[in-house]
């Protein structure tokens, strides 16, 4: 799949958000990546989304706790319950199943990938080239 230079930037966005955990920058990329919700003023939903990514893994490991997935989700289905989310792009949900994808390998392999360490240099650089470039 080929993905668009403004959609990249908006992943970077998002990743890097999520992955400093900086809350205005993490609801305002999901809004421009198109994720929408019944509510937009309420912005629990897209918390608990940045929650399901950043815990749900133990220090150390490089994969999903199942004890702590099934927390997250309880936390992601009452929210969405009271603001369900209507629009989730495609290329997202693609991009969500290959981490999950990733996810169940590292666990299999016991992976000891510091999630953050290796993907925030990356998304930096993105973010970075692209306020050069304008």
């Amino acid at each position: 799949r080929q993905y668009d230079d403004t959609f990249r930037l908006r992943y970077a966005k998002m990743t890097n958000a999520m992955l400093r955990w900086d809350l205005p920058a993490l609801i305002e990329a999901y809004k421009e990546l198109g994720i929408k919700v019944k509510n937009p003023d309420d912005p629990a939903v897209y918390v608990e989304m940045g929650r399901a990514f950043m815990e749900t893994s133990r220090e150390g490991e490089g994969y999903a706790n199942a004890d702590l997935v099934a927390e997250s989700n309880q936390r992601f289905e009452k929210a969405m319950r009271a603001n369900p989310v209507t629009d989730i792009p495609r290329e997202l949900l693609l991009i969500m199943r290959v981490t999950g994808l990733l996810s169940g390998l590292g666990k299999h392999l016991g992976s000891r990938v510091d999630v953050t360490e290796t993907l925030l240099p990356y998304t930096q650089a993105a973010l970075d080239g692209a306020k050069i470039a304008r």
